[in-house]
Parts: structure tokens; sequence; C-alpha cells
């Protein structure tokens, strides 16, 4: 039998109805792969066996995957590394040499803003331009004017700090409680409700590989390679359809 339920449960349809109209709804795009599957086929997923059917026949099921899209992605680190913040500290030292409460500077304000601009630009190119604004906030000085320079000599607060700029795996916290496939065909349509997505305790999904796992996590065995748990949906039918991330549905 296939995975995923085959009756599509209406609370769903409920929830959405009950949406407030005056808010707005974001929709995200996600990567869909299909494949028909044949006897053959099926059989040899519910054994564990991998390999492709070349005998052919009709299909008796249809595969669905699915996968986030990039805008899904988190990949933020808390913590600053040691580069982060020793570029952080030139910044704010550049600044200083021009900033108005300095009493050695003679910097005119257009050459001083020139001078703040150049200074963000370098920070961006080395880390982004959304990771620089994340190491200004975090690695600043007390005293920051309204314009953006140093009130006195920087002194960075001190951070903890990572020595690797990766240190937790790619994850998505975006994600629904579960998907329906919805399959049309004329003016017909049939809805397929899927298993609720095994999201970890903190809400989110693991989309790669983490760091911080145990090296036997990679170990082969003689059935085959083998991978973190966490991800195993990517790559496995039948984990990604229990875990939410895919269906299998019967064809009729």
């Amino acid at each position: 039998m296939p995975d995923t339920p085959s009756r599509s449960d209406k609370a769903w349809k409920i929830a959405f109805q009950r949406l407030n109209a005056q808010l707005p709804l974001a929709l995200f795009p996600l990567r869909l792969q299909v494949r028909f599957a044949t006897p053959a086929m099926v059989k040899g997923l519910e054994a564990g066996e991998r390999g492709e059917d070349l005998v052919g026949g009709p299909p008796v099921e249809l595969w669905v995957r699915i996968y986030p899209d990039d805008i899904f992605v988190h990949t933020h680190e808390d913590k600053l590394t040691e580069d982060e913040y020793t570029a952080a500290q030139a910044y704010w030292d550049e600044l200083w040499q021009v900033a108005p409460q300095n009493p050695a500077q003679t910097t005119d304000p257009a050459a001083r803003e020139r001078v703040r601009e150049g200074a963000l630009q370098a920070l961006a190119d080395d880390f982004g331009r959304a990771r620089t604004r994340y190491i200004l906030q975090h690695a600043r000085p007390p005293a920051v004017d309204a314009a953006g320079f140093p009130g006195q000599e920087p002194v960075l607060p001190d951070l903890e700090r990572n020595a690797d700029s990766w240190n937790e795996a790619p994850r998505t916290y975006l994600l629904p409680d579960r998907f329906v496939l919805r399959l049309e065909r004329g003016a017909t349509h049939r809805e397929v409700l899927g298993h609720p997505i095994r999201k970890q305790a903190d809400g989110s999904l693991a989309l790669g590989l983490d760091p911080r796992a145990d090296k036997h996590d990679f170990a082969d065995k003689q059935s085959g390679r083998k991978g973190q748990e966490t991800i195993r949906w990517i790559a496995d039918c039948r984990q990604d359809v229990n875990c939410g991330m895919g269906g299998r549905i019967a064809l009729d």
C-alpha cells in the first residue's frame, strides 16, 4: 500500500478558510520531482532495494518528492567568527580615524562619508551585505553617533566567537505542518494529504550536512553508503514520504 494516506482530511480546508483575509499571505516556491512507478519498482522500494525497472509495465503509483527552494534555506550563524570580529574592529578603527569626535582628524564631511562607504563596501565584499549588517550590529563599540561614526576610540564587546564559519547544518523554519497533493484531470481532481513534516524540536527541517555530526554517521555499510539520519529524506523515497516531504499515490 502507498505510504501516503489516500483519504484527504477536510480539516486543512477549514483552517485555510479561517485565515485572516486582511493579512498578507506569502507563497514560496517548491521544486517537485514526479515519477510513475511500475509494480516492479514498488516492490523493490518496499523491499529496500534500489534500481531501475528495466522490464517496464503499466504504472501503478505516482511518486512525488518535494524540495524547498533557495529562499527557504537558513544558514545563519549566531556567533561571529574570529575573521568577522577582526574585520569589524578594523572597520571601526578606520572610521575613528576620520570621526568628528577624534581630535586628530582633519577630514571634511564629504571625504569622511566616502571613507565610511568604502570601509562598509570592503566588509560587504568579504562577508555579503546581510552578514555585514549582522556583524556591525553585534561587534559595535558603545558610542556611535547618528552618522555611524564612533564617538571615542572603539573598543568592541568581548563576544564568544567561532573558529570556523560553518558550524550548523543548513535548515528551514518556513515549512507548513504538512503538504496536500492535488491531482487534476479535466474537470475532476483528487487530493491526498501527506504525513506531518518531521521537524526537529526547534521547528526546523535539516536541508544539508551537519558539521557537528559524529564521523560514524558517514561510515559505509555493506548495504550501501550511510548518511546522516536528518537528511536521508533528500535521497531516500520512503524516507521523504514518511517525513512529509513526498508522497506515493496509487493510480486507480
